[in-house]
């Protein structure tokens, strides 16, 4: 019976990655959302399934040639962008309709996490296809998806590393307001802009006194600029 599960699991997978190369050649970008969805949703299901000493079918994207030269190609950020806002929406719906609160879950959403910041490209995040921004902005999924995994690793009883994991991903934010003005930020969607600062206000934990200063710079700009509009 396992060996039945193991055979059906890596079929899944192994369609998934192929009809996700696939789908880069369909012209209607709603379709190849909903495809990219599916595939990220097949390959996360695996992912939690996966014992833990066995790499995660996630990370097999790594292998594909296709995914490769996607990651390398000054032209694929369209493609890519979509890839980031299918990977966070299927694991936010795993883990709201299949396996809500699950340690296993928290541990794919991280590996769904470095995909995502390998892919992400905060300089072109900004889709310009109308139907699909801003709502469908690579760096807002990301943002959101940061805020889902805060939400249930900041305010419940979750391991030290988890939660040192999840503010170094908040550190990280930050940095790209520190020390910049806001329309010099590296984020250069506006309303991707608004929802960190709003998740660094919220979740940020700064270790020292220095970040805990530039915490409040970041939120003071938020402040001023928001003010201005």
């Amino acid at each position: 019976m396992n060996c039945l599960k193991l055979l059906e699991s890596s079929q899944k997978v192994l369609s998934s990655l192929l009809l996700m190369n696939e789908a880069i050649y369909c012209e209607c970008k709603f379709l190849q959302l909903l495809i990219l969805v599916f595939t990220s949703y097949n390959l996360i299901s695996c992912s939690i399934n996966t014992h833990t000493d066995e790499e995660s079918p996630l990370f097999l994207l790594f292998y594909q040639t296709w995914f490769v030269q996607l990651l390398n190609s000054p032209l694929s950020c369209e493609y890519r962008e979509l890839i980031v806002v299918a990977l966070t929406h299927a694991a936010i719906y795993y883990k709201n309709y299949d396996l809500p609160h699950s340690d296993a879950w928290i541990k794919v959403a991280f590996e769904v996490l470095d995909i995502c910041l390998k892919v992400l490209d905060w300089d072109t995040s900004n889709l310009s296809n109308p139907k699909l921004t801003p709502r469908y902005s690579a760096s807002l999924s990301y943002i959101l998806f940061i805020e889902e995994i805060a939400a249930i690793t900041l305010t419940g009883k979750s391991k030290e590393s988890i939660i040192k994991r999840i503010q170094l991903c908040l550190t990280e934010i930050a940095k790209r307001f520190i020390d910049t003005a806001w329309e010099m930020s590296t984020i250069k969607n506006e309303l991707t802009k608004i929802y960190a600062i709003l998740l660094i206000a919220k979740y940020w934990q700064p270790s020292d006194s220095q970040s805990f200063i530039s915490k409040l710079l970041v939120i003071f700009i938020y402040h001023i600029e928001s003010r201005a509009t």
